[in-house]
């Protein structure tokens, strides 16, 4: 079985409920590195997220404990605690498979369905194509309606059309936009989302663009690209609303990202500041007792200086 090369991690991981209970315990950053080596050797292995040795033999906790240099009965320990959380499962003769191997691995699926769509797009404008009469003219303007919808994701077969495919297709050649618009972030970011567009419906986003920047452009067009809406009014409404700051459903991740952040950043403050309160007191006792004893001193010497 082919082996992964990459194991990609979403982003906001230190932010899942489950890592920062892992964080959290007596020895958490070995319990971490004992989740991401149960990953590697899932992605090594590429068996819909098992880990074994050869052959189906379960991994014993004490191969683990030899290759992370670590206790056996700490790794029985973080293995009972990732089983407890659902991150892992165990059988009964203790084989180990990654019980979110699936969730981990989705980003193929999105890719695969991009190219898929691209694919049936393509097999219905050469449909079209082949069924207009010869005699046709190509130099006729195409009519194509600007609230087209994207191809819906699941598949049609090869002999009738997708139904929101026949809105966003006219009966002439592909539109081919300007190679002076497709130099702009905004077109290529449509292009690259939804396909070709009119030269008409390019000048609208380069307007956008030049409004409201390349950034919140692209933005609120993936935006409209995930609601599933090909509008201009659509993109021109969420720039508007947003006030040239849309957000994508990423950053509700960046900002947990950056509450736990903050958090631990205000227990390390904390801490050092209760450690500092700590040394200047004792600081302070000690410059006491010296004090202290700095006096006695002369007192002694006093006497024994009227002794003589």
């Amino acid at each position: 079985m082919k082996r992964l090369q990459w194991l990609k991690t979403r982003t906001g991981l230190f932010s899942d409920p489950r890592i920062l209970f892992l964080m959290n315990q007596p020895n958490g950053d070995s319990y971490i590195v004992l989740w991401f080596f149960l990953k590697d050797m899932a992605g090594t292995i590429n068996d819909n997220g098992y880990v074994y040795v050869s052959g189906r033999e379960a991994m014993t906790t004490q191969l683990i404990a030899k290759c992370l240099h670590r206790r056996r009965p700490f790794i029985e320990k973080g293995l009972a605690l990732l089983e407890r959380l659902e991150l892992i499962e165990r059988d009964e003769s203790g084989l180990i498979r990654i019980a979110i191997w699936d969730e981990l691995q989705d980003f193929q699926r999105d890719e695969k369905r991009r190219e898929q769509t691209r694919e049936r797009v393509q097999r219905y404008r050469e449909r079209q194509r082949q069924s207009q009469p010869e005699d046709s003219s190509v130099d006729a303007a195409p009519v194509v309606t600007e609230t087209m919808n994207p191809p819906e994701e699941s598949e049609a077969s090869d002999g009738n059309p997708p139904a929101a495919e026949e809105t966003s297709v006219y009966d002439g050649e592909p539109v081919t936009t300007p190679k002076a618009m497709r130099d702009y972030a905004s077109v290529q970011k449509y292009q690259e989302l939804f396909g070709p567009m009119q030269g008409e419906f390019a000048k609208k986003l380069i307007d956008l663009e030049k409004m409201w920047g390349s950034e919140a452009t692209c933005i609120a067009i993936e935006l409209a690209h995930e609601n599933k809406v090909n509008n201009i009014r659509y993109i021109q409404a969420i720039l508007k609303n947003s006030n040239g700051r849309p957000m994508r459903k990423e950053d509700e991740y960046e900002r947990k990202q950056r509450e736990c952040y903050e958090h631990i950043d205000a227990v390390l403050r904390e801490a050092r500041r209760e450690k500092l309160q700590r040394l200047q007191a004792e600081d302070a006792r000690r410059n006491a007792a010296r004090n202290d004893d700095g006096e006695g001193s002369g007192i002694s010497f006093a006497s024994l200086a009227k002794t003589m």
